[in-house]
């Protein structure tokens, strides 16, 4: 009773990209803890499709990055851009 209809009631892995992503009773938010900056920004594959000029650059605020310009070019979906600001944003919250 209680229950909701999309509650999950058992644990799950799914394979994506290089790694394992768990689906798992009792958890509804995701932890960075171990997790650099530097390592999220490589986790969309997308994105090292579109080579920045900048080594450093985090596509956030910097000039002239083609990541910025894949997305308003519309080569990005906006939404993934999005995602990935808002875990840099919650990675610094978490510190």
């Amino acid at each position: 009773m209680g229950r909701g209809v999309h509650t999950t009631r058992h644990i799950e892995l799914f394979s994506l990209y290089e790694g394992l992503i768990a689906d798992t009773p009792g958890f509804s938010s995701i932890d960075f803890k171990g997790m650099s900056k530097e390592d999220l920004k490589n986790t969309f594959p997308e994105f090292k499709e579109h080579d920045c000029p900048f080594k450093d650059c985090m596509h956030l605020k910097e000039p002239d990055c083609n990541i910025k310009e894949a997305v308003e070019d519309e080569k990005i979906l906006k939404s993934r851009y999005e995602n990935y600001l808002a875990f840099i944003k919650e990675m610094s919250v978490e510190k």
